[in-house]
């Protein structure tokens, strides 16, 4: 049993880490959605002709995936970046996630939030999945939980056993904090 906790508590940390870097990984591994993007080849609309971009964005995605439904879309944390539209899950689990240029009226692509998959536009949101779900749904959710509140246990045990009976005595907290 220790060593199924331990290797749950492996897994949490080290996917945990690295999604302290989620927008950067994904930015650093898919620039074409999430840097700055280069002009336009044809000159773009004069700005009060053009709709508004979310608008136009939803009008792109229309063009580009027919009967799609968009349920979020986030505007890009850099200026000159792709829009990310965001639909509902599926009966599968999967959200489908398209990219946008609005200043062009660029479809750029999109991929599946949810699937395993491990080229470069589905990897943060793969070790995300694991994280989150253990790749098992609501399942592997309360899984997580639970080896987040065994983690918290294991932590506060060792902060009681380790409690110097003499706290006011700095030779007591010393002890405590060195190591041998």
């Amino acid at each position: 049993m220790s060593l199924i906790a331990g290797i749950l508590l492996v897994v949490l940390g080290l996917s945990g880490s690295l999604l302290v870097w989620q927008a950067e990984l994904d930015a650093a591994l898919n620039p074409r959605w999430f840097q700055p993007l280069p002009a336009c080849e044809t000159a773009p609309a004069a700005p009060a002709a053009s709709p508004a971009p979310v608008a136009r964005v939803l009008e792109v995605l229309q063009q580009a995936a027919p009967g799609r439904r968009a349920a979020i879309v986030v505007a890009p944390h850099q200026a000159g970046a792709a829009y990310q539209v965001w639909e509902r899950r599926d009966a599968q689990g999967l959200r489908r996630e398209h990219f946008i240029d609005a200043a062009c009226g660029r479809y750029l692509g999109n991929r599946e939030r949810g699937a395993v998959r491990w080229d470069a536009a589905h990897l943060v949101p793969t070790v995300y999945e694991l994280h989150r779900y253990f790749w098992s749904g609501e399942g592997g959710a309360t899984l997580a939980g639970s080896a987040g509140l065994l983690l918290l246990g294991l932590g506060l045990s060792g902060l009681v056993l380790a409690w110097p009976r003499q706290a006011a005595r700095w030779a007591s907290w010393r002890r405590v904090l060195s190591v041998r």
